[in-house]
């Protein structure tokens, strides 16, 4: 299945599926991001989660950050 829009590629989900192909680099399996992650500080956090970051909230916010699409 084709996922169109903001996605990301679960190392767990890859690892279980597709270990080979991962191993190559490949990353066949993409989940949709089904939170609303408008602003810096969303995307940081769900980033944090997903790659389980503990100090991620220790990343500044960008004097630039304007609203996420």
């Amino acid at each position: 299945m084709l996922i169109r829009g903001s996605h990301h590629h679960p190392f767990e989900v890859n690892w279980a599926h597709a270990p080979a192909k991962l191993r190559k680099g490949i990353l066949p399996i993409a989940l949709p991001i089904v939170e609303s992650l408008t602003s810096f500080t969303e995307a940081l956090a769900f980033a944090g989660k997903e790659f389980r970051i503990n100090n991620v909230s220790s990343v500044p916010v960008p004097p630039w950050e304007r609203a996420l699409l």
